[in-house]
């Protein structure tokens, strides 16, 4: 299956390439979108996979072929059952055995799901050419955890690993004004991976056999950190800095920053930003210095550096 999305919103429409027969999907928005680093494609390779966060409660991985400007539908799971609002990726290298890739969802329900997408990738990255992967369409089947994190909405997710080993830092915000940073340990009980096959109807009324595979692992809560009023609207973005500093940035146009205590998230300072309906944040840091950078995007783009007077624009 090869989607059309020229027209930034939704789904166009699907083509089989076999049969050439062509259906129009229902309409839905890409709520987020994250890349899949595939270290084994050679630098300048035109070739990614995607994950989306889909509007119609579907989680979907894409493969994208750039020269050929195709993009084609691996996977799909619709366990949220609502609008999924977030997607990211993050990697664990255990001390033995091969390095693990995680993807966590976040949904209007306010939980965040964990999925082990490792033996997927590794079916895809196996596949020489599109052809090879026209077959049919995946299950993701189901995640290995789920969390309740927020009340209602998660519209802001971050994780980065930490200097422990297995051991991750998860900071979301939500529909409730509320900022929580997770402190996250992943357990591989066992690298044993038990392959089941389900049936997938499509909307031609034609059925395709697929396969899943479910590994052994779990995402555990360790602490939980929270600023339950952070915002006065829902929080739309979130990143975590250095050690021990967070950022984050809501639709009532302000950019904060918090300092991660033992007990919890200390209140650092705050700047009002000029972007109407913030929509997400992103960071970097200035090399050698202790400089950070925010990007805000919304109803314009705007750029604040902090230093130790404060936040300043730049």
């Amino acid at each position: 299956m090869c989607y059309d999305i020229s027209n930034g919103i939704g789904v166009a429409a699907v083509t089989h390439y076999s049969t050439g027969i062509c259906w129009r999907a229902s309409p839905c928005r890409y709520m987020s979108v994250a890349v899949l680093n595939d270290e084994t494609k050679p630098e300048g390779s035109h070739e990614c996979l995607l994950v989306a966060a889909c509007s119609d409660g579907f989680i979907r991985m894409f493969k994208l072929q750039e020269n050929n400007k195709k993009l084609l539908l691996l996977a799909e799971s619709c366990f949220h059952q609502r609008c999924v609002l977030r997607v990211e990726v993050f990697s664990y290298q255990p001390a033995c055995g091969q390095r693990r890739t995680f993807m966590c969802s976040a949904a209007t329900d306010g939980k965040i799901a964990f999925w082990d997408i490792t033996e997927l990738i590794n079916r895809v990255q196996s596949a020489h050419n599109f052809v090879d992967l026209e077959h049919g369409i995946l299950d993701l089947g189901c995640p290995e955890s789920v969390l309740q994190i927020h009340q209602s909405g998660v519209s802001s997710l971050h994780i980065r690993d930490t200097e422990k080993d297995g051991e991750y830092l998860l900071a979301t915000g939500g529909d409730d004004n509320a900022v929580h940073l997770c402190f996250l340990t992943v357990d591989l009980a066992s690298d044993a991976v038990e392959p089941s096959a389900v049936t997938k109807h499509h909307p031609n009324n034609s059925e395709v056999a697929v396969e899943h595979c479910v590994s052994h692992c779990s995402v555990q809560v360790i602490k939980k950190l929270s600023a339950f009023f952070a915002h006065a609207a829902h929080v739309t973005g979130v990143r975590i800095l250095d050690v021990g500093l967070l950022a984050s940035t809501s639709i009532d146009q302000r950019l904060t920053l918090w300092k991660i205590e033992e007990d919890g998230l200390q209140f650092l300072c705050s700047k009002f930003c000029h972007v109407a309906d913030v929509a997400d944040l992103e960071c970097w840091k200035e090399e050698n210095s202790k400089t950070h950078f925010f990007a805000l995007c919304g109803q314009g783009l705007q750029i604040i550096k902090s230093q130790e007077s404060g936040l300043t624009q730049v």
